[in-house]
């Protein structure tokens, strides 16, 4: 064990290289628990998100949801996912409109509106955003893609 490492050193650089590799050892070990959590978190978070796109889910209902104070899953949710409550829901809701609007044959959005976003002009804003293009462009694109590279076989 550690104790008999310790003393087997002979000279005090030698007690202090072994305490210095013992201790770097530990800092990792807790750095990887650290992100194994952060991780798992990350995927719980993104799972219950995504669950509940097509409600008008908060950070609050977020909080209430893990246990935590609002304040503390701001901050807990940045550090795990890079970004901010908004700026990731909007993107999840992004990328779930993207792929309703590619699959449709149509210039048109569901009744329900496209990847849980209802309004038109929020959808037009966070494709903007996201896409770098309105929906509309983003479909037609889509459309002059799929006649241009016909199947291969």
């Amino acid at each position: 064990g550690l104790e008999e490492q310790l003393r087997l050193c002979q000279e005090p650089e030698e007690l202090y290289r072994e305490l210095c590799g013992r201790c770097a050892e530990i800092i990792e070990k807790a750095g990887n628990a650290v992100q194994d959590k952060e991780s798992a978190l990350r995927e719980e978070l993104e799972s219950y998100l995504r669950q509940n796109l097509s409600r008008d889910v908060s950070l609050l209902d977020l909080a209430d949801q893990f246990h935590l104070s609002p304040n503390y899953m701001s901050a807990l949710f940045k550090s795990a996912t890079g970004s901010n409550f908004k700026d990731y829901l909007s993107r999840l809701r992004f990328e779930r409109a993207k792929a309703i609007i590619g699959a449709s044959r149509t210039l048109s959005w569901p009744a329900g509106g496209a990847g849980s976003i209802a309004n038109v002009n929020t959808l037009i804003r966070v494709f903007k955003k996201y896409g770098g293009m309105s929906p509309g462009q983003y479909q037609k694109m889509r459309q002059e893609e799929s006649h241009a590279s016909p199947e291969e076989g």
